[in-house]
């Protein structure tokens, strides 16, 4: 039973809300994340989902994927496409160039339109920012390029759910940053709208998922770190910095990557640093680029120096 009608005392199809279940999930900052949820219509007449709106803030919010509205299918995934070459030269053609008969400029934003007789294009702007777009239409031809989505972002088309019946539907989501990301559990809410008997109403959907920062950000602060390790280490002994310092500078970084890796696929890995996120990383490749192989050991190995010298 919902949560809002529970407490309500009453069915779903009493309080006018669907029935609606998310999967737990592990996000990866960075990446595109698909949300799955299950939309099960508890109702005796079929219902009508019409909106679903993804996420929006400052740290999770929606992707678009490629999906079309109205009849202008191509053009508009043409112009969708063109939102993201920002400064990038992109162009529709058809064949048999005519002659150049406009010119448009606005905020950094070329359009030229070159057409033939007794062909229109039609194009309503907000086609990106720094965006330069040839148009040309051979004659007779018709091109139109509508504007983009705008928020809340609709990510499905409209779906039937009969009396009784589940669909799924999948939401694609994005972290606005993944260098620095630190785990964590981050509220995700989806709006959803939907006709019943007529009716428009909408609902929220909300979530909670554990994100995590992605492999390469791991990486990245093991690499850095050791760098760093093994360049203050050398800058203590500045006569001894040459080939040896190098090749001692190369090895810490291995070390480090090595280190960085295995302990973050560990589970319950007993280690004197965490290793989640690029700090986590950062922090022990440095003290294996300063300290050597002896902290690389005590990283991969807890309680091997012990080990070692009892048995010395």
């Amino acid at each position: 039973m919902d949560p809002i009608a529970k407490e309500l005392g009453t069915e779903p199809s009493q309080s006018g809300r669907l029935e609606i279940v998310v999967p737990e999930e592990t996000l990866v900052a960075g990446q595109d994340n698909a949300i799955n949820f299950i939309i099960r219509n508890p109702f005796s007449v079929p219902i009508s989902v019409t909106e679903v709106a993804g996420p929006s803030s400052q740290t999770v919010t929606a992707v678009v994927k490629d999906r079309t509205r109205n009849g202008a299918a191509a053009v508009k995934a043409a112009s969708g496409f063109l939102e993201g070459m920002s400064g990038v030269l992109a162009s529709i053609s058809l064949p048999l160039a005519g002659i150049k008969i406009e010119t448009q400029r606005q905020s950094n934003r070329e359009v030229n339109v070159i057409a033939q007789p007794n062909s229109k294009v039609k194009f309503d702007e907000d086609v990106g920012p720094y965006t330069t777009l040839n148009i040309t239409a051979e004659e007779g031809s018709n091109v139109e390029i509508g504007k983009q989505l705008t928020e809340p972002k609709n990510l499905v088309d409209t779906v039937i759910i009969p009396p009784g019946s589940e669909r799924i539907f999948t939401v694609f989501v994005r972290t606005t940053h993944w260098l620095l990301f630190t785990p964590r559990r981050f509220p995700v809410n989806i709006q959803l709208g939907f006709e019943l008997d007529g009716r428009f109403r909408s609902q929220v959907v909300a979530a909670t998922f554990s994100i995590n920062p992605p492999l390469g950000s791991i990486l990245l602060g093991s690499i850095f770190g050791g760098s760093l390790g093994a360049l203050a280490r050398s800058l203590q002994t500045p006569a001894d910095i040459g080939l040896v310092s190098l090749v001692q500078g190369a090895a810490a970084v291995v070390m480090s990557i090595i280190a960085s890796i295995t302990l973050s696929r560990k589970t319950g890995a007993q280690s004197f640093i965490t290793v989640e996120d690029f700090f986590g990383a950062f922090a022990i490749g440095a003290l294996i680029g300063y300290g050597g192989s002896e902290y690389f050991r005590r990283a991969i190995m807890p309680g091997s120096t012990e080990h070692s010298g009892s048995g010395s």
